[in-house]
């Protein structure tokens, strides 16, 4: 709880930030956010005094835990990398009440953890999110998915009589789960073999369970929570992957969809990401647009086959986890060098080929 400022170490080296959970809807979410931050703060800078640490990095993937790292950095003098892979101001506007007052606070967050980091580890275009942004500090690194664990079925798939649509998310307003379940209300007077798989927890799964009930979906299955291993099993057995986001950053869904040969719909939040055109079916964030989809791809075999051969490709030669993790490594090094020169220490720093 709040108030506490004893770590409490899970396993070696990992350490547990507690927190009071205030609530996550109107003004309560604001102090919920600055008490983790402050909090997070003072526990960093506690075990940081305690232990000789030469480089701080924030993996969270917000800005906001980058803020923490980057500002403790500065004052003790270390080096600070801070990954981004969620544009949060994108996302609060959609998640929360007071989302918009939330949205500038998260600017002025954002603005300061950009300015101090030394080094920014992100797998999006930053340029148009955050146009003052130092170009020079930012290193593009992919998003891996694991291919031993994602991959396509070994042998043909048996011939089923279902349709699977299967989509993986926080059940969240962003995610526009809403739209999808309407969409296939839409489509299963034409197609009663369709079923529509629905992974994933969140703020707003009492109310989608409700939507499905009241339109008697009895086809819409709510799974709740899967470790990757029986979310790659579920992937396996999708026909069409949906992802209707409103706001998104770069889903690990989606690519490990791709990686298990799986056709991808994906909503208005990728409109900006052109470079993926060639490898999804884009569809608005309505539920007749996602409907019109969904049948397009139901319809037209051809077009399901080619989508996912070439996303596969794309995803098992570019976005393998284990040239992201090569990547990382390689770049912690190399400012691990850099801060070991500037400050004259004697350090035995590895090299990787």
């Amino acid at each position: 709880p709040a108030g506490r400022y004893l770590l409490e170490e899970r396993k070696k080296g990992v350490f547990l930030i507690k927190f009071a959970n205030l609530g996550n809807v109107g003004l309560r979410l604001i102090p919920t956010y600055l008490s983790y931050l402050l909090l997070a703060f003072l526990k960093a800078n506690r075990l940081v005094s305690k232990k000789h640490y030469l480089i701080l990095m924030s993996l969270g993937g917000h800005t906001y835990t980058g803020l923490v790292v980057s500002l403790l950095s500065r004052i003790r003098n270390k080096i600070s990398i801070i990954r981004v892979a969620g544009l949060s101001r994108r996302t609060v506007r959609y998640r929360y009440s007071w989302g918009i007052i939330l949205e500038k606070i998260l600017y002025l967050l954002e603005h300061i953890a950009f300015k101090t980091a030394n080094l920014i580890v992100t797998n999006t275009d930053l340029s148009n999110y955050f146009p003052s942004i130092d170009k020079r500090k930012i290193i593009y690194v992919v998003q891996g998915v694991d291919t031993k664990i994602f991959h396509p079925r070994d042998t043909k798939k048996m011939e089923k009589e279902s349709i699977i649509i299967t989509t993986v998310s926080r059940l969240s307003p962003e995610k526009n789960i809403l739209s999808l379940i309407k969409a296939f209300a839409l489509l299963k007077s034409k197609y009663e073999n369709i079923k529509l798989f629905i992974v994933g927890f969140g703020p707003e799964e009492d109310k989608l369970k409700n939507l499905a009930r009241s339109l008697k979906l009895n086809d819409v299955v709510f799974l709740g929570y899967k470790p990757p291993i029986k979310v790659a099993e579920i992937l396996r057995d999708t026909d069409i992957f949906v992802i209707p986001s409103l706001s998104e950053g770069f889903p690990s869904s989606m690519l490990e969809a791709m990686a298990c040969k799986v056709p991808v719909i994906a909503g208005p939040a990728f409109k900006e990401k052109k470079e993926w055109y060639e490898y999804v079916l884009l569809a608005d964030g309505d539920e007749i647009s996602i409907a019109n989809a969904i049948e397009k791809l139901i319809k037209d075999a051809e077009l399901r086959k080619d989508l996912a051969e070439k996303a596969f490709l794309k995803v098992v030669n570019e976005y393998n986890s284990e040239l992201s993790k090569d990547v990382m490594s390689k770049t912690i090094l190399k400012y691990l060098r850099k801060y070991a020169a500037e400050n004259k220490l004697r350090i035995n720093v590895p090299q990787l080929k």
